[in-house]
């Protein structure tokens, strides 16, 4: 059971003492710590979850909880911030690369399902939340995710933007609409996409981007 009052104030110059000399053995624990928090928060959601939940599945207490982490909300962002990031860049990279519309969308596409494969369940954890409810604290964590989620947004928009103007894409499409349409298709596979159970991230991308960039009708010559 977690001190009161002297005792939570332990934990908490306790846990300023690691992070400012952080151990290779303390870098070890935060991260099995992390990945049991992230089954239980893809298990419960967020406001289901608790430290209690969080300190049973990884085998460990409430107290030891609490030395690598101040409250739950602060394990729900360090569970899925790395991961959502390193999204938000490579999309980036992508929209500010070489080629043609068509080809960036497709490696887009690629990347993101590829990253939720090569990251579950983190990144599972963040597209099946409310972020918008989660972010009216207005804290730091929130601001981050928040902005992260809109460059995201941005860079899908600017690709699709840059199709219409070269002809690759329809005129008239609607930028925004489109990369809702192409995210919302992509974000929904956290419903039933499970790693090693079924097609890889690999292969669902093959499907996604064949609809997106072709359609479902066939062609004369299709086989």
């Amino acid at each position: 059971m977690l001190a009161e009052g002297g005792g939570l104030s332990r934990i908490n110059e306790r846990r300023k003492q690691a992070r400012s000399e952080p151990s290779p053995e303390y870098a070890q624990k935060r991260a099995a710590l992390l990945e049991a928090a992230a089954r239980v928060f893809q298990a419960k959601g967020f406001e289901g979850a608790s430290i209690n939940d969080i300190a049973a599945e990884s085998g460990t207490d409430r107290a030891t909880v609490y030395y690598y982490f101040a409250d739950k909300r602060e394990v729900f962002h360090a569970v899925i911030a790395d991961a959502v990031e390193s999204n938000v860049l490579t999309a980036e990279g992508i929209a500010d690369g070489s080629g043609g519309a068509a080809e960036k969308l497709r490696a887009l596409v690629t990347a993101l399902l590829r990253s939720y494969e090569d990251h579950y369940p983190y990144l599972f954890v963040y597209i099946q939340e409310d972020m918008a409810k989660l972010d009216r604290d207005g804290k730091a964590p929130a601001r981050r995710l928040r902005d992260l989620g809109r460059r995201y947004n941005s860079a899908v928009e600017a690709i699709i933007k840059s199709g219409i103007q070269a002809g690759e894409f329809r005129a008239g499409l609607d930028p925004r609409l489109a990369s809702y349409a192409i995210l919302g298709a992509v974000n929904w596979t956290h419903r039933w996409f499970r790693p090693g159970k079924g097609p890889s991230g690999r292969e669902v991308a093959d499907v996604f981007n064949q609809i997106m960039l072709t359609g479902l009708t066939a062609s004369p010559g299709d086989s």
